[in-house]
């Protein structure tokens, strides 16, 4: 780590490499797809420079988790989908992976980049929830990177540049929530609990809704909007009450940390031969070009 009093990025990489995927995944060098990994600098450069620091924790999903063993079913939408996928979405989906995981074990290590962090069994949101919190408490200035409505739940802690599909990237803090959902950060798993996570296959009561959306009734039920009726009674009632027990552990991030090995923050090794052997490796000319170069040198102190 650098100065003390910039920001600290922490990224979640699969939601930035998707980024990456959407804006830049038809390039390529010498018959080989680089899509991915030039958006993911790309896009690293220009938070660096959004936030004038180069600080960066970086955090990678296991393919397997905890989760996926205690809670049967999870994100199986996700796998049914990939089967269904044509050649040449699942030949595009191999050709991602594999750039993936060339800049989780080459690209950035080679860069320097030493907080670069993957765990087996966890997902990236259990390491951004541990260093959100862990740097905040050491008094640290943190952004979190992310598309992943579920990292609500950490927004008393840090602010969130959230990146989406096709749009601008705007940073989301706290009070915004507050604002939009009516509930805070620390109720953020509550409301997940109540309503589910459709996207990762967590079942929530019925009716009540995945609070992706403001109109939500588990978030109207956290807020005392609710009106007692149906709903409001399959929520309070013993059934609802077992169902949100059993989900509560699972929605909450970070999941099983009493089995998480130590992670340290390490002091970056980042130089600008490295920087510039990496760019030339993929045939990122653009890169070196004297411009870009200088807000590589300037935000990264090469």
């Amino acid at each position: 780590m650098k100065s003390n009093n910039k920001p600290i990025m922490v990224v979640d990489c699969s939601a930035l490499a998707y980024s990456a995927f959407y804006s830049f995944g038809h390039l390529s060098y010498m018959g080989t797809d680089t899509g991915v990994i030039y958006g993911f600098l790309s896009k690293t450069l220009a938070i660096a420079e959004k936030f004038n620091s180069g600080n960066f924790v970086f955090c990678w999903d296991a393919k397997y988790t905890h989760r996926h063993k205690d809670y049967k079913g999870y994100k199986q939408k996700r796998q049914d989908k990939r089967k269904e996928l044509s050649d040449s979405d699942l030949e595009a989906r191999m050709s991602f992976l594999d750039q993936v995981e060339i800049l989780r074990d080459d690209v950035l290590p080679s860069m320097g980049f030493k907080n670069n962090f993957y765990l087996k069994m966890y997902e990236a949101d259990d390491l951004l929830a541990v260093w959100v919190r862990k740097l905040s408490c050491m008094g640290r200035n943190v952004i979190m990177v992310t598309s992943d409505q579920d990292m609500y739940q950490v927004l008393d802690c840090c602010d969130m540049l959230s990146l989406a599909k096709g749009k601008k990237e705007t940073l989301f803090t706290h009070k915004d929530l507050v604002k939009l959902y009516g509930v805070t950060a620390k109720q953020w798993a509550m409301a997940k609990a109540i309503g589910g996570c459709d996207s990762d296959g967590v079942k929530g009561i019925y009716g009540a809704s995945d609070p992706k959306k403001p109109t939500s009734k588990a978030l109207k039920f956290l807020n005392g909007q609710l009106t007692k009726g149906v709903i409001y009674d399959r929520i309070s009632c013993r059934k609802g009450q077992r169902t949100i027990k059993r989900n509560l552990p699972i929605v909450t991030t970070p999941y099983r940390e009493d089995l998480m090995p130590k992670m340290i923050i390490r002091r970056d090794k980042l130089a600008l031969k490295k920087f510039i052997q990496t760019f030339e490796n993929f045939g990122f000319r653009s890169f070196v070009e004297k411009e870009k170069l200088f807000k590589w040198k300037e935000y990264f102190k090469l």
